[in-house]
């Protein structure tokens, strides 16, 4: 994936933005069920972790393209090992973890072949992972984060899984688990 100038400039916006807001974003439904997903795991990576992710599920490892979330996660207690780095080609080896959280990531991708390798990446170096997107069939592409590039429906997301797994709606997101 080539990072743009324009990609880094909206990636540190919403890692900004993600660290100023509090309780609705962070007590979403989602996390209910990320942190429940993840809640007998010893090692646990976080890509795209924006600035609190790790902190509310207990991410021993984090990885993001921005610099900031780092600097962020410092300051909400987040004690782990950060990496700097891309979701398209994870610096780790192949079962590095026994969970991988990928969550609101892919639609700010700017390809579908950038979210077909940031899966396979994903699938590789973890055990066992979840990845969440919005639904576009819920939220209209016209509601979402300016800096979505992706919009998913459940059948177009199951259009591009080629593995067995689960593939599934819960409130307005979409859930990619093994």
């Amino acid at each position: 994936m080539e990072v743009t100038k324009e990609y880094m400039e909206l990636a540190e916006r919403d890692n900004k933005c993600l660290h100023k807001v509090y309780y609705k974003y962070w007590d979403h439904p989602r996390y209910k069920i990320l942190k429940e997903f993840c809640k007998d795991f010893k090692t646990l990576l976080s890509v795209g972790s924006g600035p609190k992710e790790p902190v509310l599920l207990g991410s021993t490892h984090a990885l993001d393209i921005c610099p900031d979330a780092e600097k962020y996660l410092r300051l909400n207690k987040w004690y782990g090992s950060f990496t700097l780095g891309s979701c398209t080609e994870l610096p780790f080896p192949d079962k590095s973890f026994d969970i991988v959280v990928c969550s609101e990531v892919i639609e700010h991708l700017p390809s579908i072949d950038d979210v077909k390798k940031a899966i396979s990446e994903i699938r590789r170096v973890g055990c066992k992972f979840i990845i969440t997107t919005p639904n576009s069939e819920i939220l209209a592409p016209a509601t979402q984060n300016p800096a979505h590039k992706q919009f998913f429906t459940l059948a177009s997301l199951k259009e591009i899984i080629d593995f067995p797994c689960k593939v599934y709606a819960a409130n307005e997101h979409l859930f990619i688990q093994t």
